[in-house]
């Protein structure tokens, strides 16, 4: 994942902006799996629970900072310190389309930017996961999981 800006040097914009028609027809192949998803989910008896994983850049205002200094500066992939503080148009899409179709959509977003970062929850040269970010991830999916399994 690391090499993919160097391709790909919008993939950030586009993925989290939805800033072009290209961005958008993404999004709308994105949303038509989860739908089959949900949909083969439901031929089962099952119901789905989709969790929005977040990226670095999207919950660590210092890690955006060090990546915009650092490897994705020099690939020329651009990070808006935006998206460590605020809900980006990608997760506003996808929670909508969550609510239209009545699953359960779990953002790991503010779970990851209320946690301590010392240790990190991802590694500098990365991004991928510490064993930090992996507790994160874990406690947040055990709590909704949890809560959900309790209001049944």
């Amino acid at each position: 994942t690391i090499l993919y800006p160097l391709v790909r040097p919008e993939i950030f914009r586009q993925a989290f902006d939805l800033p072009d028609e290209v961005a958008r027809r993404k999004l709308e192949r994105l949303l038509a799996l989860l739908d089959r998803l949900r949909s083969s989910s439901a031929e089962i008896g099952a119901k789905p629970v989709f969790a929005l994983l977040p990226a670095v850049v999207q919950h660590d205002p210092a890690a955006g900072e060090r990546i915009v200094s650092g490897l994705y500066a020099v690939m020329d992939s651009p990070v808006d310190p935006a998206w460590a503080r605020e809900t980006t148009a990608l997760e506003k899409a996808r929670a909508d389309w969550a609510v239209r179709s009545d699953v359960a959509w779990w953002n790991l977003t503010p779970d990851f930017r209320a946690a301590s970062h010392d240790p990190p929850p991802h590694y500098a040269v990365d991004s991928h996961w510490t064993p930090a970010g992996q507790r994160v991830a874990a406690d947040a999916l055990f709590e909704r999981l949890r809560a959900a399994l309790t209001d049944r």
